[in-house]
């Protein structure tokens, strides 16, 4: 009987100490160097690539959706801040040319490597800096 009155007790105690020490930690995270996001997060993979992300979905045609999601490189911050900052002009401008009747055949074709140039373009006409490259992470055209 003692027993169980003990582990009970016990139990109590292990309940209410051990919240207070993970908000303990918490609050001081950034004095024991622990970060808040879990190694291998979203956040901190698209930190250590270095790049922007814009997506894009429009019409191709009478019957065609095309989804396309662009990664833009940077080399620094305030490359990453401008393009940002542009990114709306840049998804309306991708909008403009992907809907132009030439890209339809590039896009049924499948071509990516002037599909991409293309896109480098568009984002070089917006952009203080040029980038050289562009990525296509996703293309769905249905």
């Amino acid at each position: 009987m003692a027993l169980r009155q003990t582990m009970k007790w016990t139990a109590g105690v292990l309940l209410a100490v051990m919240p207070l020490g993970i908000l303990w930690v918490y609050f001081h995270r950034q004095e024991l160097n622990i970060p808040l996001a879990p190694p291998g997060s979203k956040k901190e993979e698209r930190v250590e690539k270095g790049r922007v992300k814009c997506t894009v979905i429009t019409s191709i045609g009478n019957r065609t959706s095309l989804r396309l999601k662009v990664a833009i490189p940077y080399k620094d911050p305030s490359q990453r801040d401008d393009l940002m900052k542009k990114t709306p002009r840049i998804q309306h401008d991708l909008v403009l040319l992907l809907t132009q009747p030439d890209m339809e055949a590039v896009l049924r074709t499948r071509d990516f490597p002037m599909l991409k140039r293309r896109i480098a373009q568009i984002i070089n006409r917006s952009a203080e800096r040029p980038v050289e490259t562009v990525y296509l992470e996703n293309f769905f055209l249905n």
